[in-house]
């Protein structure tokens, strides 16, 4: 649930309260156009003639296999990267140091962006990830509810 007044987003399933700020939008877009490490499509060999008078040329084969399979793996880094970058800086949280301890445990390399996001995904249910990703976006970009809700407040429409 979202107080946009006092830009906090409050959990349904544990009542967890947590202040939202907006994002950057030209960042989180340049994290979602960011092609680094995407992976080429490959090419395979055809024959545009005959079998008795093959003619060669190369096509893209985005149907290969690997191809498919290192695509996916590519869009759900790329998915995760939003996904940390959206929720570690739209919620104003600091991680307890007992927390990032047992991160350490496991990731010695986690950056700060990536403690806040552990942190928050363990104290937010799964299930309601996904709405507080839009309460954090609705802070930064207009949203369908929050022109619907911005809408129903001007005079004449009620």
């Amino acid at each position: 649930m979202i107080n946009p007044d006092a830009r906090t987003w409050t959990s349904p399933i544990t009542g967890i309260v947590l202040r939202l700020q907006p994002v950057s939008a030209g960042l989180m877009s340049k994290i979602q156009s960011d092609r680094r490490g995407k992976p080429t499509i490959p090419t395979q060999r055809v024959n545009y003639g005959t079998t008795t008078a093959p003619e060669w040329g190369t096509e893209l084969n985005p149907d290969d296999p690997n191809y498919k399979d290192a695509l996916e793996t590519w869009q759900s880094t790329q998915s995760t990267k939003v996904a940390i970058y959206v929720i570690s800086t739209g919620v104003l949280i600091d991680v307890p140091p007992e927390f990032a301890s047992e991160i350490a445990e496991w990731d010695d390399t986690a950056s700060l962006a990536e403690l806040k996001y552990f942190y928050i995904t363990k104290i937010i249910p799964s299930d309601e990830l996904g709405d507080l990703t839009n309460a954090i976006l609705s802070q930064t970009v207009p949203t369908e509810d929050g022109i619907a809700q911005a809408t129903a407040g001007f005079s004449g429409n009620s």
